[in-house]
């Protein structure tokens, strides 16, 4: 074979040219023969010997092509294109190549749900089958060269359709037969909210000659009882444990292998994102910056500043419990409407329909719009703006109007994981980052990572002292090893505990109890999210050691389709991965759980949200408080107010008990510490 390269090393190529590669090798034998440098019986064997001509490279062990350009363009950032393609910099990244790979199946598995629900598009390409074909399969080797995998898709040639199963091949798992369960989804796709007939057999979705993509599904291998200790016991539902059974599949960062079954799929249409990290230090533990690196560069975990939707939600009501309201204070879940130049805002929550008197908890966990509003109106938007920022948003990207408390503000999923992980933490803002050391060509140690930590006994004056030194990714490790930088406290950890409480509440019987369903934890929070027009789908929550935020959307914006709220859409995906996160976990306290004495340290910080710009007599107060901000009493329709209570004290006792919260407060009634207006607002 190598002898047969000199001639025409292009097209005797034995990868790209396999055919022509083997005509040649049996002539250059028949030669050898001829000049007797072989005999009779050495010249048979040598044409019996396929071609095992294969390409050597570097093996892959996880995928992660976004992390490694957000390292190389750190490299050339901090050293220039010279000495980052010539020294031999070997860098350690934050990311656990566990949690990567569960990441990167979760954020496709996701895709791939929305993208059968919406319809299908149709094959990728046709060739014409001829009859006189002998080596089907040789013949479907050779066409497929010329179509690319996508992410975990297999492009495959259609042999045969029968009733409805499909016998088709690839390269992969060779000739295989796709059952009518895997493809039975495939409705013609009309519009995001519009599908075909379903299909009455396999000839109405595919034909012989067609090039389909097909994706491996996992395959469960149920785990004999005789494997477990004897003394194990049981931590999860039945329900779980079905999916804590090992299973033979195709993981995204391993070579694929012929798995038991295939799927028809196609390449999604929408993309997605998912960013993990360690509250504690700020580690990016995961990161996916789309379905696949090679099909777009397009990292949306840094690069797509987008509207967050109800996931911003929490940060307003965090401004408002720093101001003296608490999780049992009431609003008026009622139309309200505002004056806006020459026309008129009136926000309505999902499905318009209004509650009443509301609980702050409840108008979180059912992610009420018009509560939401209100409470910003009654707190000031420059207040809430001058809260938010602490969470590391940045100012000029945050609307001055009450829109914000919908989420209009355009942020990254790498900024919303970092604001969540405040209340996970107790109140601290990290600094993510996902270079943990960078090492010479001779293996010495030329930059550290000296993350910020949380530091939960350090005084006041020490974290106030680091909160500016936030800069630096890595700094040089002679620096960092004897002087450790702290998170600055920026809320107070009686406010992450009641946030957090109010975002299990979230989970638990809200707008995500789907995740509870599946997980069955206490020690999970989060909050779902959706803009206007179904544009985006977010889920951000969280569990004490872990942070994690996901988005789904369209590159260039548009509606995902009705009902595609964060719930359905995005919050699948976060189940899937935090489960593999989870899994064989048991359930942990938070770190503000932990310290019983919160509720007695009132810190100063909390105080300083009051700005000199929003200080009003208390009678200017009073007045406020009694209309509107475009001057009229709300007008409260009785038809509209569903109301799920008698009394308010009802309902609040009902969120509270059913949130197992380690909150103190547990009914609505007014306390000293706690600001409840005269009148519901």
């Amino acid at each position: 074979m190598l002898a047969s390269l000199p001639k025409a090393p292009s097209s005797n190529n034995p990868l790209t040219n396999p055919k022509d590669a083997l005509a040649r090798r049996n002539y250059v034998l028949e030669r050898m023969l001829k000049l007797g440098y072989i005999e009779n019986a050495q010249y048979d064997e040598a044409l019996r010997t396929p071609n095992t001509a294969h390409l050597h490279k570097l093996t892959i062990e996880i995928e992660a092509a976004h992390v490694a350009e957000m390292v190389r363009s750190d490299l050339l950032a901090r050293f220039g294109e010279e000495a980052t393609y010539t020294n031999g910099y070997k860098v350690y990244t934050t990311i656990d190549s566990h949690l990567q790979a569960a990441a990167q199946e979760a954020v496709r598995n996701a895709l791939f749900l929305y993208d059968e629900r919406h319809g299908y598009r149709g094959v990728t390409a046709h060739v014409s089958i001829r009859d006189d074909i002998n080596h089907i399969e040789e013949f479907a080797h050779q066409v497929l060269g010329n179509y690319s995998k996508q992410g975990n898709l297999i492009p495959s040639l259609v042999l045969q359709t029968k009733g409805k199963s499909i016998i088709a091949y690839n390269r992969i798992a060779g000739q295989f037969e796709i059952n009518w369960a895997d493809m039975s989804w495939a409705r013609r796709y009309i519009s995001e909210n519009r599908r075909g007939r379903y299909p009455n057999n396999a000839r109405d979705i595919v034909k012989p000659g067609d090039i389909i993509m097909v994706r491996p599904i996992k395959i469960s291998v149920e785990k004999k009882p005789e494997t477990q200790p004897k003394s194990a016991k049981k931590t999860q539902s039945d329900s779980s444990n079905k999916n804590n059974q090992p299973s033979d599949s195709v993981k995204p960062n391993e070579p694929v292998s012929p798995p038991q079954r295939w799927r028809l799929a196609q390449q999604p249409s929408i993309e997605g994102a998912l960013v993990a990290l360690d509250p504690n230090n700020g580690a990016i533990m995961a990161l996916v910056g789309g379905f696949d690196y090679y099909q777009s560069k397009f990292n949306r975990v840094v690069q797509a500043a987008r509207q967050p939707g109800s996931t911003f939600k929490p940060f307003i009501y965090s401004a408002a419990i720093a101001k003296g309201f608490s999780d049992s204070s009431i609003v008026n879940d009622a139309p309200i409407s505002f004056r806006v130049g020459r026309k008129r805002w009136s926000p309505h929550n999902y499905g318009r329909r209004y509650y009443g008197p509301t609980t702050f908890r409840r108008a979180l966990a059912s992610s009420y719009n018009v509560s939401a509003v209100k409470v910003l109106q009654k707190i000031g938007v420059n207040t809430a703006i001058n809260h938010v920022i602490r969470f590391g948003f940045q100012r000029e990207n945050i609307p001055k109007n009450l829109t914000i408390a919908l989420g209009t503000s355009n942020v990254t999923p790498l900024e919303l994981v970092r604001g969540f992980a405040t209340f996970a933490n107790g109140g601290y803002r990290i600094q993510p980052y996902f270079i943990e050391r960078i090492e010479d060509a001779e293996g010495k140690t030329i930059y550290s990572a000296n993350s910020l930590r949380v530091c939960h006994q350090c005084p006041a004056e020490i974290l106030s002292s680091h909160e500016e030194a936030v800069s630096g990714l890595v700094i040089s490790q002679s620096d960092c090893a004897p002087a450790p930088r702290y998170a600055p406290q920026v809320i107070s950890s009686r406010n992450a505990q009641i946030m957090t409480s109010m975002l299990k509440d979230v989970i638990r019987v809200g707008t995500a109890r789907r995740a509870y369903q599946v997980l069955k934890r206490n020690d999970i929070a989060g909050k779902t999210g959706t803009t206007n027009d179904l544009h985006d789908a977010w889920f951000s929550g969280y569990s004490p050691d872990l942070v994690t935020t996901v988005w789904v959307g369209f590159d260039r914006p548009r509606s995902l389709g009705a009902a595609e709220t964060g719930g359905r859409t995005a919050l699948p995906m976060w189940i899937s991965f935090m489960q593999e996160f989870l899994r064989g976990q048991d359930e942990q306290s938070f770190p503000q759980d932990r310290n019983r004495n919160i509720f007695a340290k009132e810190t100063a910080f909390e105080a300083s949200d009051s700005t000199t710009d929003e200080v009003e007599t208390t009678k200017a107060k009073k007045k406020r408080s009694s209309r509107t901000i475009s001057g009229s009493k709300p007008r409260v329709s009785k038809r509209k107010i569903v109301r799920r209570s008698t009394t308010t004290s009802s309902d609040s006792t009902k969120s509270n008990s059913s949130s197992g919260s380690s909150s103190t407060r547990v009914t609505p009634q007014r306390r000293s510490n706690s600001v409840v207006p005269e009148q519901l607002f």
